[in-house]
């Protein structure tokens, strides 16, 4: 059971939080965007993250660094026949792209 640590209420609810986090150090850090569970309490609305909110950051920091270092393989064939449009474009943009035009082929 979820308690509130500032009033140890237990009519604690749970909102989905889409976190912004920078990874990686300055100048070549990243925008991690995931969705965190963020806990709220009832009686105090304090807001806070258990270790359901750390799990769901590690695994988006996880996800990043698999997708940078060993992507699949439909992914790196992508951008290497693309790359000359996608050099100024960070990682996020660049798997954005590639799953919009993934789409695109799906349905046609």
């Amino acid at each position: 059971m979820i308690t509130c640590p500032a009033c140890d209420c237990a009519n604690v609810y749970t909102v989905e939080d889409i976190t912004h986090l920078q990874y990686g150090p300055h100048p070549d850090s990243v925008i991690l965007v995931f969705i965190r569970p963020l806990r709220v309490c009832a009686r105090c609305r304090l807001n806070f993250t258990d270790e359901a909110g750390e799990r769901a950051q590690e695994n988006a920091v996880k996800r990043y660094r698999t997708l940078l270092y060993s992507p699949p393989p439909d992914i790196r064939a992508w951008y290497e026949k693309n790359a000359h449009m996608l050099e100024h474009l960070s990682l996020f943009d660049v798997l954005t792209a590639w799953e919009e035009q993934r789409k695109r082929s799906i349905t046609t």
